[in-house]
């Protein structure tokens, strides 16, 4: 081997002959032979060939270990339940996924969460209620919060209402405020309609206890998790006395859904 170099721990045939530098460990049949490694220090090279890919290459200086093939832990598929890397990466986003039978791929995501809706829907002005019983809320603004993006939303602003893209279970949050104090006792009350069918409510008469300096406004919220096909709407209604104003501010009136699974 060269004369120059310090530190350096070679063991094998011809194993770093050549090399020049110092704290390397070599370790095989020509490790580090190649001529990539004759200036090499602070370099680990374990292979039985002459070559410049080795089967286990490192870099003490820089805490790197790296391993060219396939690595395993314990045997893959076997009694001790191990399994193999891949030897090549993925594309953008996807996970490791396992086969059960010890070997390990990137796939992609089945269904990619990333395209999941996320809707947070409000309305631009506040909303009379023109009829006793059960009206939908005029929700028209779908631009506080649409994922995966605004252009995509599958909310109809038209409409007041969620078109589901694709069958799947969705968490739906929705609350309403009025404007003004409410002097009567009332049934007050909010629901989920799924293709215009009731789904769940949430209803219950308005405390009021005839002080006129004790009135208050009144806010009903739901809250509930529902199996949604695909094209059918997911709306939400109120029920109350003719007159009553719904108050547009975002922080008191508005409908939240996004798909979950």
């Amino acid at each position: 081997r060269q004369v120059v170099g310090n530190n350096n721990v070679m063991i094998g045939f011809d194993a770093g002959f050549t090399t020049t530098g110092s704290n390397n460990v070599f370790i095989g049949h020509q490790a580090g032979r190649q001529a990539s490694f004759d200036a090499a220090s602070n370099t680990l090279v374990i292979q039985n060939a002459n070559g410049p890919t080795p089967l286990i290459y490192g870099e003490f200086d820089n805490s790197i270990l790296r391993v060219n093939g396939e690595l395993q832990v314990a045997v893959p598929g076997g009694a001790s339940n191990g399994y193999a890397f891949p030897v090549a990466d993925g594309t953008a986003d996807q996970i490791l996924v396992t086969d059960g039978a010890g070997q390990l791929t990137f796939e992609d995501q089945a269904p990619d969460v990333s395209t999941f809706p996320i809707i947070r829907a409000t309305m631009m002005a506040d909303q009379t209620l023109t009829v006793a019983g059960w009206q939908k809320v005029a929700f028209d603004d779908d631009t506080y919060l649409t994922l995966p993006a605004p252009a995509m939303s599958e909310f109809d602003t038209a409409a007041n209402s969620f078109i589901a893209d694709n069958t799947g279970v969705y968490r739906i949050n929705a609350t309403f405020h009025t404007t003004l104090a409410q002097a009567n006792t009332e049934y007050y009350g909010i629901a989920v309609y799924i293709n215009g069918a009731l789904y769940e409510e949430y209803s219950v008469n308005h405390h009021w206890n005839l002080d006129p300096t004790q009135t208050s406004q009144v806010a009903r919220q739901i809250s509930c998790v529902a199996r949604v096909n695909g094209t059918q709407t997911v709306e939400i209604f109120v029920n109350s006395p003719v007159g009553v104003i719904l108050d547009s501010t975002n922080s008191k009136t508005h409908f939240t859904i996004e798909r979950i699974r």
